[in-house]
């Protein structure tokens, strides 16, 4: 009888180290998974604003010779865009929370924070 009893010890701890081993796997991929979505966004916003600077930089450049026909000259479209630009970044900055942080945050914190689908179907039960 003890034997048995043994054996279902041994057993016992071969499952729960089975399901520790499991349980850290699974957090592995639910990491590897939030990371890789924190990395697309964070790939995606970079992109973007590599494409808004370049657009606003050949912008400024159209702006700049065009008020060159209107000034005669394109030291006023420089001044003009530089100061257009100083405003914007002034703007930007102050409203920096609004623009980037709280969106950023949300969007960490949906990663991060969201319900898994396995869990929702346990919840209603």
């Amino acid at each position: 009888m003890e034997q048995g009893s043994n054996k279902s010890h041994e057993e016992v701890i071969n499952d729960l180290r089975n399901y520790a081993r499991m349980r850290v796997d699974l957090l592995k991929l639910e990491f590897v998974e939030k990371l890789s979505r924190i990395v697309a966004v964070l790939l995606v916003v970079l992109l973007a604003g590599v494409f808004v600077a370049i657009a606003l930089f050949y912008l400024t450049l159209a702006f700049i010779y065009w008020s060159e026909s209107i000034f005669g000259s394109q030291i006023p479209g420089f001044f003009i865009t530089s100061g257009t630009l100083l405003i914007i970044a002034g703007l930007i900055y102050t409203l920096k929370s609004k623009l980037f942080i709280d969106p950023l945050v949300r969007v960490f914190s949906k990663i991060f924070f969201e319900p898994e689908n396995d869990n929702a179907d346990d919840e209603t039960i």
